[in-house]
């Protein structure tokens, strides 16, 4: 039940920063998007309480899927930019992607594999976003 509630908090969160957000930037601003999935998630995790693992593990892992998704679609749009940094990007994406088939597929996936695939996530995120930000200039 607590995944529940903090899905849909981070769904309203994304939602009311992408309203605030909007019109600036939004180039990369999928905000909406993650928040209505995210709130999405929680209302199906707090009803499936009695499997969460089971459920959490595939919804983190579509999470991760349609996240590598987006980010191959960025990537592309780096590359009609001639941004150099696109490969990099599409390379992370296909990463997150594998990462993100492995957590539904896998029904071994126990809660430290989760939380691994989640870090390596969090980095591939972060090396994407400091690369987005580097470039901003030439993207805008």
């Amino acid at each position: 039940m607590l995944y529940g509630v903090i899905f849909i908090f981070i769904g309203i969160t994304k939602i009311a920063r992408y309203f605030v957000s909007k019109g600036n930037n939004e180039f990369y601003n999928y905000d909406w998007i993650y928040g209505i999935i995210a709130i999405i998630i929680g209302i199906i995790t707090i009803f499936y309480t009695g499997t969460i693992f089971t459920v959490l593990r595939i919804i983190i892992g579509v999470w991760i899927i349609y996240s590598s998704l987006v980010r191959v679609s960025f990537g592309m749009k780096l590359k009609k930019v001639e941004d150099r940094s696109w490969k990099v990007v599409i390379a992370l994406a296909i990463l997150m992607l594998i990462f993100g088939i492995y957590m539904v597929f896998n029904t071994n996936a126990v809660l430290l594999t989760i939380g691994a695939v989640i870090i390596a996530y969090a980095v591939m995120d972060l090396i994407e976003s400091i690369i987005f930000v580097k470039d901003i200039n030439k993207i805008f």
